[in-house]
């Protein structure tokens, strides 16, 4: 394989070097950029406006660093996961009353969501279960990042489930 010319790669780092400097002035880590999800991207099914995806908490990082410890609504962030979404479900269109929920055999687990205009919303026990969930009202269409936490650090598998109406 042929080796680049010194110039060449002198060119090459210099533009990395540039798009790292103007992403960190723009405030937005150079990760950011590769950001993919754990488990992937999902959409709701169009008949039953539902989902169910699988996944499993893990990770050391504190979800309340990502959101600056308090959601949209000032409620706390809390939680260990991963520093990437767990999974992004793409809304198509708006929904009037979402309702997700996570189903981890009582793992004590955190939801973390990002919205598209960047705010969270954030949640821990749902109903008698140590295991989070939300229902949210009038949701507008786009990709929502989701990390699924628990609150010790450790791993476990969970059903995330979704509803729309």
């Amino acid at each position: 394989m042929r080796q680049a010319s010194r110039p060449q790669r002198i060119h090459r780092r210099g533009a990395m070097l540039s798009a790292i400097l103007a992403s960190l002035c723009l405030g937005i880590s150079p990760s950011a950029f590769a950001q993919a999800s754990n488990f992937g991207e999902f959409r709701l099914h169009p008949k039953t406006q539902g989902a169910r995806v699988d996944g499993s908490t893990g990770g050391s990082t504190s979800l309340s660093a990502i959101t600056s410890n308090l959601d949209r609504n000032e409620n706390q962030c809390f939680g260990f996961g991963a520093p990437q979404p767990d999974h992004i479900l793409a809304l198509t269109k708006s929904v009037k009353q979402l309702k997700i929920t996570v189903d981890s055999q009582g793992k004590d687990t955190t939801l973390v969501i990002q919205a598209p205009d960047g705010s969270f919303i954030c949640a821990d026990d749902f109903g008698n279960s140590k295991d989070a969930g939300i229902e949210e009202s009038d949701l507008a269409a786009g990709k929502y990042k989701i990390w699924v936490g628990s609150v010790i650090p450790r791993r476990s598998s969970y059903h995330l489930d979704v509803q729309a109406s």
